[in-house]
């Protein structure tokens, strides 16, 4: 993260992340309208400006699992916004009506908020990874670190997964007891590796999840999105091999499974921004979320075919499980779906069952 120009909210002026912050950065006082300023006079790029502001709504949210679907019930810590990667298929370049990046630095209640959740929310899992990339911020502030100590403190009573298309866990503070953290990357073949420009290889991610285990942590993978391209088979068969053959299966939690997808106001960006994108080549289909997506039987496939090579390299996988898919497509490719709540469950025990056997009491 390169930040050419800090701008400060008024309100945000006197809390002590801004101080930390600032510390090294010259800043300006303003607010979105000064920003909004700047990027029409084209002295900046959006992923140059960083603001930060006073956030004047709760930061833990549930996230918004389409209606209809399978929800694994995660939460999200809302802390931060944007991202500098530039993944051609992101939703944030329609969602975010601020394309600079934010971080809210009224972290005083987030304490209050994690407890309340978690006395709220059986086997709470938290992260930060709706607005913005967990490890984006690192360079400039310890994001991560500061997460991490959070979850560490309260012993269990939520589990934090940080997930990021980076390959930097330098800071990754080393885990001398149970962090309650698990950290995850982003996998997808070098081959689409166009459409995500600043995500690191799958090489070096790979190589990242090495480190982290090597500090204590448990870590997890996301397939996600999946994406059709022509080679499709092979090349995610050679992911998922050299995966095995770097990373013990048993110190990842899960792996989740996520095909493409993206809201209709998304399309036309894609084609205005990134004329020389592969996304839009393959059949999508509006489904019931009203979402673009692959044909219900593409996604089946896609699905199967994954969970086969795992199960083909492996006597005992880590927990699988789809992201933001529906009951007919866990049937189609499980043979079952979770109950309510359940998948939520799964997910938690088998990531505190791997940490407890890293740091036994």
């Amino acid at each position: 993260m390169k930040i050419s120009k800090l701008v400060v909210s008024p309100e945000a002026l006197l809390y002590p992340l801004t101080e930390e912050i600032s510390k090294n950065l010259p800043f300006t006082v303003g607010d979105e309208t000064l920003i909004r300023s700047l990027l029409r006079e084209g002295k900046f790029k959006p992923e140059e400006i960083l603001h930060l502001n006073v956030s004047k709504a709760p930061f833990l949210k549930a996230c918004p699992c389409t209606p209809g679907h399978v929800s694994c019930h995660y939460h999200n810590l809302n802390i931060a916004s944007g991202c500098t990667l530039g993944c051609r298929y992101c939703i944030l370049q329609e969602y975010l009506q601020t394309p600079w990046l934010t971080l809210s630095v009224n972290w005083e209640g987030i304490d209050k908020e994690l407890k309340e959740g978690s006395a709220r929310v059986p086997f709470l899992r938290v992260g930060t990874g709706e607005l913005t990339d967990s490890f984006i911020w690192e360079p400039l502030f310890p994001l991560a670190s500061k997460l991490i100590e959070k979850a560490k403190v309260a012993r269990g009573a939520f589990l934090l997964e940080l997930k990021t298309k980076t390959a930097d866990f330098s800071t990754l503070p080393k885990a001398a007891s149970n962090p309650w953290t698990v950290v995850a990357v982003s996998l997808n073949p070098s081959r689409v590796k166009e459409e995500e420009p600043g995500s690191a290889t799958p090489k070096a991610k790979i190589a990242a999840l090495k480190v982290a285990i090597a500090k204590g942590y448990t870590v997890a993978v996301h397939l996600d999105p999946l994406l059709l391209i022509p080679s499709w088979e092979e090349d995610y068969a050679r992911l998922i091999e050299t995966l095995f053959l770097e990373v013990p299966a048993s110190a990842i939690s899960w792996i989740s499974l996520g095909s493409l997808r993206f809201p209709p106001a998304l399309r036309p960006l894609i084609r205005q921004r990134h004329r020389d994108s592969k996304l839009l080549e393959a059949e999508l289909i509006q489904g019931r979320d009203n979402k673009y997506r692959y044909p219900f039987r593409e996604r089946v496939r896609l699905y199967k075919t994954i969970r086969e090579k795992v199960l083909s390299l492996l006597k005992d996988p880590p927990l699988l499980y789809l992201c933001m898919e529906s009951e007919e497509v866990w049937q189609e490719v499980f043979q079952e779906a979770p109950e309510k709540e359940e998948l939520n469950e799964r997910l938690f025990r088998s990531a505190s069952d791997s940490l407890e056997r890293l740091h036994p009491l």
